[in-house]
């Protein structure tokens, strides 16, 4: 796969041109036995499975240019989409600054065995209940290891680099001589490449290098001998290297009851036990050359969490256009085990820390919902949810730390920025309220018979507190020449990954063979981005989708033409910060459209 991207820092006047060459390779494989028997006393179904993945990347390769005073006349208010117009894109001033090569490997590999066991019976002429218990066991085995390699080549010590490109390239030397302190972009231009528009032409697009010359260049400098311009990366390919095992028990036990179709209570509890033992790296970068020879130690940590997670469904049906549901669970959400591997690397002014010791968060849940139905109006639903989440998992960026002791390290480390994720010490309530409608129309006279309608609306009301301390400097007239104080409060925002609206409407209309319909999903910003500065926070944009979708019968049985048509409006995907109301990120997936003729066999 090939990628292209170019970039501005602000802070240096830089802009910097990227390509990207990657090669990935997926192995999947999935078995699995099951055993199903039903016996006038007992009915058991069991199952044992097994499936292995296998991701390979062997050629992954990046080159990087530079320019330097890429900017003029800068005016640091406008909003992103305009700052390309202070741009000078002299690419003869663009140089080749770096280069980076890497290789990567994973592989996963899950077992698992459960087995269920139920019963059915009558108690009383109208009463009829099942009872119905299981368990699991699941192991899952993983490894991932990554190495890197590459340099620098606008230095001073990469003189001898550039001059091994040029020799090697002869004609090269028509524009650059030997001894130059830089190699410029157009060198490496891929003369071939058509830039397509990008994000609807709201950009302009730039040139890219030629990814074959890219290689040949590499297996220059390979050849040429560690330097500064080519070397491995010791850090890059020692830090990011785990391995680990998962070990799931569990069992449950559930009862169904129902009495006539009036009453149907279904209750149960399922105890979850999970171990996780992963082996991570942890080492200080600020030893030595890291990228030379990274020191670091080998470190093995053994969790286990156990839960018991009770539930009640209650559902009461007193006429027959009408009734009411209750239910009572709990869940959980573990911590995606990339956040528990015992990672750490101390820098010069950060640290990046993998706690472990993560709990999954764990939320306590109620919904009521009230359903009407009838041959006129169709189905109409509205109701309300409640959760309670306790140790909801949020990630800390540049949090100040001032007592390093909580993570284990000296107070050598005090005052650097942590990178981390946390269990929230604080619970979290979310509340919503919804309401559905799905009916048709076959009341109305004529065509308008075939008209359908599905409306769906959700409210939702979250509060989150999130942990945030506040340093106080005291200046004092003798060493250390200050003091510092902590507080620790918190801040009230919204939960994270949650919008406030959802709507989806779907109106269509079905006549003989005919059958059409056009969507909307309505989705109103989500809270994505927790920052100690209310300014720095982030959410997406408000998104509007519409599809539509049409098949016609066709005269022959089993055959029919169909269109299908996806974002016909060609909705973004949009980040925004909340300070600026600008843009941080945007995806454009573009429109999508489907027509054939289908044949279904009977």
């Amino acid at each position: 796969a090939e990628s292209r991207s170019q970039s501005f820092g602000i802070s240096l006047s830089t802009h910097d041109y990227t390509t990207n060459d990657s090669e990935r390779k997926l192995n999947v494989m999935v078995n699995s036995l099951t055993y199903t028997q039903n016996w006038p006393f007992l009915n058991i179904n069991a199952e044992v499975s097994h499936s292995y993945s296998e991701q390979k990347s062997p050629r992954n390769l990046s080159f990087n240019f530079n320019e330097v005073n890429a900017l003029q006349n800068f005016d640091r208010t406008v909003p992103p989409t305009e700052l390309p117009n202070y741009a000078v894109n002299n690419l003869d001033n663009t140089v080749l600054a770096d280069i980076y090569q890497y290789d990567e490997y994973s592989k996963d590999r899950e077992i698992t065995a459960k087995i269920d066991l139920s019963k059915e019976f009558n108690l009383f002429r109208k009463i009829s209940t099942k009872f119905k218990l299981g368990g699991k066991f699941a192991y899952r085995d993983r490894e991932y290891d990554y190495n890197a390699a590459g340099g620098f080549l606008n230095y001073g010590s990469g003189q001898g680099a550039r001059d091994a490109i040029l020799n090697a390239f002869p004609w090269m030397q028509e524009t650059v001589q030997s001894g130059s302190l830089n190699l410029p972009f157009p060198l490496f231009f891929d003369k071939g490449y058509n830039p397509m528009e990008f994000l609807k032409g709201k950009y302009d697009t730039w040139p890219a290098a030629d990814i074959g010359l890219m290689y040949d260049v590499v297996d220059v400098l390979k050849a040429f001998g560690d330097s500064e311009a080519y070397r491995h990366m010791d850090l890059s390919s020692t830090l990011y290297d785990y391995s680990g095992n998962e070990y799931l028990n569990a069992g449950y036990f559930m009862t169904d009851i129902q009495y006539a179709n009036v009453i149907r209570l279904i209750a149960g509890v399922r105890y979850e036990e999970v171990r996780r033992k992963y082996t991570g790296i942890q080492g200080n970068s600020t030893i030595g050359k890291p990228q030379t020879t990274y020191v670091h130690t080998d470190t093995t940590t053994d969790v286990t969490n156990a839960n018991l997670l009770p539930i009640v469904h209650l559902k009461y049906k007193p006429v027959d256009w009408f009734d009411i549901r209750f239910a009572y669970t709990n869940t959980l959400s573990r911590p995606d085990y990339i956040k528990i591997i015992p990672r750490l690397n101390i820098g010069r002014e950060t640290i990046t820390w993998k706690d472990y010791k993560l709990k999954p968060t764990r939320s306590e849940n109620f919904d009521l919902y009230l359903s009407f139905y009838d041959n006129t109006f169709g189905l109409f639903t509205i109701g309300g949810f409640k959760k309670n989440i306790e140790d909801m998992i949020f990630a800390i960026n540049g949090r100040v730390l001032l007592d390093p002791s909580e993570i284990g390290l000296s107070d050598s480390e005090k005052g650097k920025k942590l990178y981390s994720d946390l269990n929230n010490q604080y619970a979290v309530d979310l509340w919503g309220i919804e309401t559905s409608w799905q009916t048709n129309f076959r009341y109305l006279p004529g065509i308008l018979k075939g008209l359908v309608l599905d409306v769906n609306y959700t409210h939702i009301f979250s509060e989150a507190k999130y942990p945030r301390s506040i340093v106080y400097t005291e200046f004092i007239p003798e060493p250390p020449w200050y003091s510092q104080t902590v507080v620790d409060t918190f801040y009230t925002a919204r939960m994270l990954d949650q919008p406030d609206d959802i709507a989806n409407v779907a109106f269509g209309f079905d006549y003989k063979g005919f059958s059409g319909r056009i969507s909307l999903l309505y989705q109103s910003n989500i809270f994505r981005g927790v920052d100690f500065w209310p300014e720095l926070r982030e959410i997406t944009d408000d998104y509007w989708r519409w599809d539509i979708s049409i098949k016609q019968e066709l005269p022959w049985e089993g055959l029919q033409l169909y269109f299908n048509g996806r974002n016909i409006t060609g909705t973004f995907d949009r980040n925004l910060n909340i300070g600026t109301g600008y843009p941080s990120s945007e995806q454009y997936y573009g429109r999508g459209f489907d027509f054939g003729i289908r044949y279904r066999i009977k």
